[in-house]
Order: C-alpha cells, then structure tokens, then sequence
C-alpha cells in the first residue's frame, strides 16, 4: 500500500513530533503502537490539512472504530480516499 495518500499520511505523521519507526506499515495502529494520543491526534489533523489542501476532519474516523487500536494507517487512507471532509462544513468558512 504505497499510494499517493498513504504518502500524504505518513509525512503529516512524521510532522506530528511522535517518535516514529523508519518504516511506517499500514498496519500499524496509531494509538497502540505508535502513541499518538489526543494531541498528536488534533496535530495529525492540522497537518493532514497541510498536506492534503482541504479540511480534514478526524471525528468521524476515530468515532468508527470501538477499539482503539483499529485505527490503523491502512483505516486513515481508506477514509481519506473515501472522500473524507470533501463536504465538510468548517465554522466561519
């Protein structure tokens, strides 16, 4: 799974300031094995913003999953590609 978003999704994790393997595998969870926690979370966010030129927002996918530790990369990509926050209302925009 080397596609263009899992690209845009590794670098606005690697601009988050979590320690990170050299290697970032699809499925890799982000809370159990990767330690993102709540902020890291809001800083994945803001940078996938960055990365992508739209609002993202990560609610939706996080509220998805009952356990933590299926909110994998491969999960991220697929609710990217699936048109994430393409319709998403931003307040004051």
């Amino acid at each position: 799974m080397r596609s263009e978003t899992f690209e845009q999704v590794e670098r606005a994790m690697r601009a988050c300031n979590v320690p990170l393997p050299s290697e970032v595998r699809p499925e890799h969870s982000l809370v159990s094995e990767l330690a993102f926690d709540s902020m890291a979370m809001v800083r994945l966010g803001v940078a996938l913003e960055d990365e992508l030129g739209r609002p993202i927002l990560l609610d939706d996918w996080m509220q998805s999953c009952t356990d933590p530790a299926d909110l994998t990369v491969r999960s991220l990509c697929e609710y990217l590609e699936g048109g994430a926050a393409d319709d998403a209302v931003v307040p004051g925009h």
